[in-house]
């Protein structure tokens, strides 16, 4: 509020109060389908499911929420589209907690969409390719984007658990979650115990690489030619040293994934997807679009843009119009 960050109590916020939350990019399953341009619009969501369901191999004893955006292509015969499948039982069992405390869920989008926040509240300029790298507890995902629009996304096998766990298999030793994600944060990657450094070197050497395959992979399969900058932070802070790995095995110079815009950001630790939700709300607010809102428990309109509300309000204007005659 105002700029302003603090803590509250979620089930004793106002009414009017409004709530965002997200899916993880682990639990999104995402593809590019082409659909012929004679298929008019009022018939393109029924013709996009049921290729989705085809080409995808989709359970159809289970029901999946199905979103999609229009992505530019040059062949005269199709429209390309980028579509957006998650499991519907999976969505309730995420947000129904929180539903359980709040009653509603104004927002819900996948990471990689609150990006385009960033763009829209001009924090980074549109020009250009770029592409995110966040890493986060029990998830890690690259998006790419292209002028400011979403172009790609991928969840990547590379969690800060599953790094801790890697780590602990090199040297042989277990270290407490907690204790690792300090030494990556207080010290970074150029952390002064020689055998952790030699370890921490092998494996985000592997870590890049596995970056690079998913890079070279989208930028064929999405004609990209160049990334021009490329983005890199996780849910614990920043690791220092890290941008020598974007430089040596991506050609790319890194910048920090750190977006502040509180003006007491300074008295909290704040996870960048925070800032990320908190702008994407102010833009939700601002102008309404629910073309990649995955909440089932969005409030109800006010009464007089619901159909009851309608009803009420003709049969009040027949009364009156009755009293006066």
């Amino acid at each position: 509020s105002k700029n302003e960050i603090k803590l509250s109590k979620i089930d004793k916020n106002s009414k009017d109060s409004f709530f965002i939350s997200y899916i993880q990019t682990r639990d999104v399953n995402t593809a590019t389908i082409d659909i012929s341009r004679n298929i008019p619009d009022s018939d393109l969501k029924d013709a996009i499911e049921i290729k989705v369901y085809d080409e995808l191999a989709l359970d159809s004893s289970i029901q999946y929420a199905i979103s999609y955006l229009e992505t530019d292509s040059k062949d005269s015969k199709n429209r390309s589209f980028n579509v957006f499948i998650i499991d519907s039982s999976l969505i309730d069992s995420k947000l129904l907690p929180i539903k359980e405390k709040t009653k509603y869920i104004d927002y819900v989008t996948t990471a990689p969409f609150l990006v385009k926040s960033l763009y829209k509240k001009n924090f980074i300029e549109p020009e250009g390719t770029h592409c995110f790298v966040y890493f986060q507890k029990t998830d890690a995902f690259l998006a790419i984007y292209k002028g400011g629009e979403y172009i790609y996304s991928k969840s990547l096998h590379y969690s800060l658990k599953e790094i801790n766990e890697k780590f602990c298999e090199l040297i042989g030793e277990r270290i407490d979650e907690n204790d690792f994600y300090k030494i990556l944060t207080d010290e970074g990657l150029k952390t002064t115990k020689v055998n952790y450094q030699q370890y921490l070197m092998q494996l985000f050497g592997e870590i890049f690489l596995y970056v690079n395959d998913v890079l070279v992979f989208a930028k064929r399969s999405y004609n990209v030619e160049v990334i021009d900058k490329i983005y890199i932070g996780s849910e614990i802070g920043s690791f220092s040293g890290i941008e020598e790995y974007g430089k040596s095995y991506l050609g790319l110079e890194s910048y920090e994934f750190n977006f502040s815009i509180a003006i007491n950001s300074k008295e909290w630790y704040i996870d960048q997807i925070h800032i990320l939700m908190m702008l994407s709300a102010q833009l939700y607010i601002e102008s309404p679009d629910d073309t990649l809102n995955f909440s089932i428990y969005k409030r109800p309109p006010p009464l007089t843009q619901r159909p009851a509300g309608k009803l009420l309000g003709v049969f009040a204007l027949s009364m009156l119009i009755g009293l006066a005659f």
